[in-house]
């Protein structure tokens, strides 16, 4: 489930445009100098569908993934997509990019949460530890 996109920007296209249509509700472990300025533009450098099912996109202006954030677990990378509106120039080329299937390693983000989801439930706690460090590789 996991795609990164990065691998598909151009050296010329440098990522794709997008404008903050939506910066209400910012999670409490963000910071207000890494949130998202309302209007503003912001080129998507890499995107990917988190562990909760989301669409992630990370935008070059934020250093967001060495803040290291986490939360439960998860750390910080990017923003839910649907705070931004992209520009309909690159709207076609970041569709595609996001519906191309890809697995890592053959095991998707699904199969590894899964996993994880297990060994906790069986109080294998080792086991959860080496699950959520590579889901937080993927992330």
């Amino acid at each position: 489930m996991f795609k990164s996109l990065k691998n598909y920007f151009s050296k010329e296209a440098k990522g794709i445009k997008a404008v903050c249509v939506n910066n209400l509700f910012k999670p409490k472990e963000i910071p207000n100098n890494l949130w998202l300025e309302l209007n503003k533009e912001y080129t998507i450098t890499d995107a990917y569908i988190n562990h909760n099912n989301e669409l992630v996109a990370v935008i070059d202006e934020i250093d967001l993934e060495n803040a290291n954030i986490t939360k439960h677990g998860f750390k910080y990378r990017g923003y839910n997509s649907m705070r931004f509106r992209i520009n309909s120039d690159d709207f076609e080329k970041f569709i595609q990019m996001i519906t191309t299937p890809t697995k890592i390693s053959n095991k998707t983000l699904k199969e590894l949460q899964i996993e994880l989801d297990r060994a906790v439930k069986i109080e294998d706690y080792e086991e959860a530890v080496r699950l959520r460090d590579e889901i937080n590789k993927i992330n």
